[in-house]
């Protein structure tokens, strides 16, 4: 069962300021900071089989700082790219 978040992602609030609003489907008040988080290892790996409702459901809730009400799905995308770019270097 999902509780919530009590993660610090203050390192990565700048990130979350960047990503769109949505509350829809399995996204809704789920932890935009921590999809991000599991999408850089996902990419960092270069992970290639990837199920992202699998990921949106193990999700905890979150309602705190800028990850209110961001897409977790973008936050996975954007955190699966940045791992991605960083796993060339």
């Amino acid at each position: 069962m999902n509780k919530d978040c009590n993660k610090d992602h203050s390192a990565i609030q700048h990130i979350m300021k960047e990503l769109p609003i949505s509350q829809k489907g399995l996204e809704r008040h789920k932890c935009a900071a921590c999809a991000y988080e599991i999408g850089y290892e996902h990419g960092k790996k270069r992970q290639k089989i990837l199920d992202i409702d699998d990921v949106l459901k193990g999700l905890d809730y979150s309602q705190a700082q800028q990850q209110r009400h961001k897409s977790a799905h973008a936050g996975y995308m954007k955190g699966y790219y940045d791992g991605l770019k960083d796993s060339y270097k």
